[in-house]
């Protein structure tokens, strides 16, 4: 009877899964219950993918970690992409699109890892603002990607690909981390010391960013689960993908409420724990503040880039932020301009998923760009763009 729950269950359940400890539970009354007898039944050999969950440690943090691969993938992986997510985007849920339509076809014996990066869903939760420094969060994706039971196995390195938070935090863990990631992958996201500079240089990006002000508020937790979680999930209005996965999304933001602090809140401790920037701006509104990012050493990028860019993203300034990651180049960095796509959109979109499925495949080049979208193939080798303080910036 599986096609039939199949043909009527959410769309996050559309392929193939194996019930594991730690699966979450959509609420609601008749989808969930079709979840959970989706989510009991066996994978279907030969087609589909299956879901796994794991659990990683990392200095005393638990992390859920779902891993999707075919439902006839084998041990070792011949890729792993590691999909880091942003806020408030619920946890691995957000790559969930992304790994399905690049596992759709059933051929390749890839594996897709998905954390949910510490503060969020059912990974470790913490009230302390500390423990979010992008440090602890790089390290934690480290701890990941060197788990002999995530990886299957696989001891080379991993495709990392981040969004939003996810991004910032990709930018450090391949700056400190080169030896585990094979090439990087950017959709709509900052390097977290190239944004740093623009918040202290750059009054668009300033501007852009005023929303930080609110998340940074004693009033923001609050707020933010108010009304069943309406303020979070109104950042989604009008995305299909949203509302056919909204009930996971709020399972996702209410985990930790009965400890005192619900995952919703603890997301925005990333922008208290890193970005303090408007607590202490000088005499022309810019800022002054030293800030984590700035203690660590340069975050070079020692592999090949692809910075896949939605145009139509109001938080992030589209020509300040992709320069910002010049600097710290080291390969080439390729750049794709989605001109229709907004900042959580393009994390969906069927022309992103292909990018990052045919780059993976070409081993960090992109063969196969999509004729109607910008194409800059080294953008940081361009006349005009910044030079790099980490050494070449790749082939002309």
């Amino acid at each position: 009877h599986l096609p039939l729950l199949t043909a009527v269950s959410p769309p996050l359940l559309l392929h193939s899964r194996r019930k594991q400890e730690g699966d979450m539970v959509p609420r609601g009354s008749l989808p969930a219950l079709l979840a959970v007898l989706l989510a009991l039944a066996p994978a279907a050999e030969g087609q589909g993918t299956v879901m796994t969950y794991y659990t990683v440690e990392s200095s005393g943090c638990s992390l859920q970690v779902a891993v999707m691969s075919g439902a006839q993938a084998t041990v070792p992986a011949d890729e792993v992409l590691v999909i880091l997510h942003g806020f408030p985007e619920g946890g691995y849920h957000m790559g969930h699109d992304m790994a399905a339509g690049i596992l759709a076809d059933g051929s390749l014996n890839w594996r897709v890892v998905m954390p949910s990066m510490r503060g969020y869903n059912r990974s470790c939760i913490y009230a302390d603002t500390a423990q979010y420094k992008i440090d602890l969060l790089a390290a934690d994706i480290a701890a990941v990607m060197q788990d002999s039971a995530v990886m299957a196995g696989r001891e080379t390195k991993a495709h990392l690909l981040g969004h939003d938070w996810g991004a910032a935090v990709a930018t450090v863990v391949a700056g400190l981390h080169p030896d585990l990631v094979k090439t990087l992958i950017i959709v709509n996201g900052p390097h977290i010391q190239g944004f740093a500079k623009l918040l202290r240089t750059d009054p668009e990006q300033q501007k852009r960013s005023s929303y930080m002000d609110f998340f940074m508020s004693a009033e923001a937790p609050v707020a933010m689960q108010a009304d069943n979680f309406s303020r979070p999930a109104s950042y989604f209005a009008g995305e299909a993908w949203f509302d056919s996965q909204r009930d996971y999304f709020i399972d996702a933001w209410s985990q930790g409420c009965e400890t005192g602090t619900c995952s919703i809140s603890a997301g925005l401790q990333y922008y208290k724990a890193n970005l303090r920037f408007n607590n202490n701006k000088s005499a022309d509104g810019l800022v002054s503040e030293e800030l984590p990012g700035d203690a660590l050493e340069p975050m070079c990028m020692h592999v090949r880039t692809l910075l896949l860019w939605g145009l139509n993203d109001s938080a992030f300034y589209t020509d300040g932020n992709l320069e910002s990651f010049c600097p710290y180049a080291m390969d080439r960095v390729t750049v794709v301009l989605h001109g229709d796509l907004g900042h959580f959109e393009s994390m969906h979109d069927a022309n992103t998923i292909g990018d990052v499925k045919t780059w993976i495949a070409n081993d960090g080049v992109l063969v196969r760009p999509n004729p109607l979208d910008a194409v800059l193939q080294n953008f940081c080798g361009l006349p005009g763009k910044p030079a790099s303080i980490c050494g070449s910036a790749g082939p002309a």
